[in-house]
């Protein structure tokens, strides 16, 4: 994995996968598509991952204390592995947000 400091200077992982839609209906594949995973921290215990896949965009709001330490997120299935990593690329403690 490698982690880029893109152009609005905020982390970012890309890389090619392949991707499923997922709903309480069950899943989807939608092929192997590229993908890229960026970082908004916008600081004060909130944070903002982007997940793009394809033309398919998702964002996971992200909770975290004084340490770092991410204490929420605003989904109901497991956080994306590759979010995960770039997380703990910034410093960032998942273990609490971690399937």
């Amino acid at each position: 994995m490698q982690v880029i400091i893109n152009q609005f200077n905020r982390p970012e992982i890309k890389f090619t996968a392949k991707c499923y839609r997922e709903g309480s209906w069950g899943s989807e594949s939608i092929g192997k598509l590229e993908c890229s995973v960026e970082l908004f921290d916008h600081g004060k215990g909130h944070a903002l991952i982007e997940f793009c896949a394809g033309d398919n965009v998702e964002h996971i709001g992200i909770r975290y204390d004084d340490q770092k330490n991410c204490i929420d997120y605003d989904g109901v299935f497991s956080v994306p592995k590759k979010a995960i990593e770039l997380l703990n690329s910034q410093g960032f403690n998942t273990s609490e947000i971690e399937c």
